[in-house]
């Protein structure tokens, strides 16, 4: 469906397919008036889990849709594409209300020139700042990143978002349609976490102290020509076109049916105690000490009795991994890790790294679980639809919906712990050399045995089916284990990968560089 803008030119009318809130009560309002706010007393905050892509948009679009005041922003990717623009939109609408909007970006994508970037640098209520940026925009900037990859290798990982300084959202998606069911090629199955109360605060002065940084620079004084360009109409019509199939998609279908499209005053929270840990923006510094990271703050913050679960899209974990694992299962502590296999990884790097420590881990009686690239896909869509009420409506059938999906490449983008069936961790952070060393990251706490128990449950039966093979050691070598079609099989090299994927992770692990994965 279109209208006509005021300056004459056609767009779609988004808002036919994600309808924007339309009353006047803010979300932590919302909370406060659902007498959320007496639960909450001796630093206990509330949290909604976002595993479900269609609840994470949700989730974003009511958070920018409610907002009174201030909205902060701290993304390490923001595409400008469908999902990026849709988002966009309404942080322009929001702005036009009086909202004010800080958007902290990594300068890891360069300059940001598009359509829809120009329309919100642009706007009086909006402000955009780059972190740690290369100073050359143009075309020698990939050289100069790769021989300054002392300063400029470090980049800032963190992905959050707050509502007038009490409402945060924090996790492992970026902002691109790969984390929220609407790319052609590539699903990233990936988790995130609604809070109120004081664990919105930490977040939020976390944010603060990012932007004030000397390592964050305001973009109009960086990408000029994004600040200078005066065909708002030519600019807006773009805008309009890089969501103008948003409605077409399965997901906008599935966003009316989310809990948090329709919120009301009772959406569940679960009461917790919960930590903010994150790395100080000062860490891309060579001089950064480092007993101030996270990683160390993490080591002396939690000490594992009984068992480890551990979820890291990229999973490297050193020697120094190697040796805290020895000792945890020398305690007789439980581990399980469950990260990308060859075939699902977007990172076959990482893999190539990892691919050396498999035999170490599970000689140990670490236990290993990989992604199958096609394995969620059927089961994961009939439990959301089952969960929206949709898995027997004739517009599951019209739209083909598993057809659609059936063709996309999964991975595991998901950052999760679970720690003695009591603590969940969840952050932007992976177990990896990068985010250990280099990356800035953020990781919070939960000490709820009921969030805890939740992702537990849910993790035992995606283990328990045909969605992630089993590593095992037999005879001294790797194997895989998994079932097709109700038969069992087992392989000697990773499976559903390419020939010629194998032997170029074989040959990239020979490479000296697992310090920068």
């Amino acid at each position: 469906m279109t209208k006509v803008s005021d300056d004459g030119f056609d767009f779609l009318n988004t808002e036919d397919a994600v309808p924007p809130v339309t009353d006047t009560l803010s979300l932590a309002d919302a909370f406060y008036t659902a007498g959320l706010a007496d639960s909450l007393s001796d630093g206990v905050s509330g949290f909604y889990a976002l595993s479900s892509p269609v609840d994470a948009l949700a989730a974003r679009l009511l958070m920018i849709d409610r907002a009174k005041t201030r909205l902060c922003l701290q993304y390490y990717l923001f595409k400008e594409d469908m999902i990026g623009a849709l988002l966009i939109d309404r942080l322009l609408k929001a702005a036009d209300r009086g909202v004010e909007i800080q958007l902290l970006l990594d300068d890891l994508q360069g300059a940001r020139r598009g359509a829809s970037f120009a329309l919100l640098a642009n706007h009086p209520k909006v402000e955009i700042r780059l972190f740690n940026p290369n100073l050359f925009r143009g075309l020698f900037r990939g050289l100069v990143l790769l021989f300054n990859m002392k300063r400029l290798g470090h980049r800032m990982h963190n992905k959050a978002m707050i509502a007038d300084g009490e409402v945060a959202l924090f996790g492992g998606r970026n902002i691109g349609t790969e984390y929220f069911l609407s790319d052609e090629e590539r699903m990233f199955l990936d988790y995130d976490v609604m809070a109120f109360g004081p664990i919105g605060f930490q977040v939020q002065l976390a944010f603060d102290t990012y932007w004030q940084s000397d390592e964050s620079k305001a973009m109009n004084q960086l990408d000029t020509a994004l600040y200078t360009i005066k065909n708002h109409q030519r600019n807006r019509w773009r805008h309009q076109q890089a969501i103008s199939h948003f409605d077409a998609m399965p997901i906008a279908e599935l966003l009316k049916q989310s809990p948090l499209q329709n919120f009301s005053k009772t959406l569940p929270l679960e009461l917790a105690h919960a930590d903010l840990l994150v790395d100080p923006p000062e860490k891309i510094n060579p001089y950064y000490a480092e007993k101030l990271s996270l990683a160390y703050q993490l080591s002396h913050e939690i000490d594992v009795q009984t068992s480890l679960t551990l979820v890291s899209p990229y999973f490297i974990p050193s020697q120094e991994g190697l040796d805290r694992f020895q000792r945890y299962r020398e305690q007789g502590v439980k581990i399980r890790v469950l990260t990308n296999s060859l075939a699902s990884t977007d990172v076959t790097l990482v893999y190539s790294a990892y691919q050396h420590y498999q035999q170490a881990l599970l000689a140990m009686g670490v236990e290993l679980y990989e992604l199958r690239p096609k394995g969620w896909l059927k089961s994961w869509a009939q439990a959301l639809l089952a969960k929206l009420h949709l898995a027997d409506s004739e517009w599951m059938q019209s739209h083909q919906l598993f057809q659609y999906w059936h063709r996309h490449q999964l991975s595991l983008h998901t950052k999760l712990a679970v720690i003695d069936d009591r603590y969940l961790l969840t952050g932007s952070a992976n177990a990896d050399p990068r985010s250990r060393k280099l990356n800035t990251e953020m990781l919070v706490i939960i000490d709820s045995e009921a969030m805890a128990s939740q992702e537990t449950v849910q993790l035992e039966a995606v283990l328990s089916g045909d969605i992630f093979y089993k590593l095992a050691l037999e005879d001294g070598e790797v194997v895989w284990h998994y079932e097709e079609d109700g038969q069992q099989k087992t392989t000697i090299s990773p499976p559903e990968a390419s020939h010629w994927r194998k032997i170029t992770t074989k040959m990239m692990g020979w490479l000296p560089i697992e310090g920068y994965l």
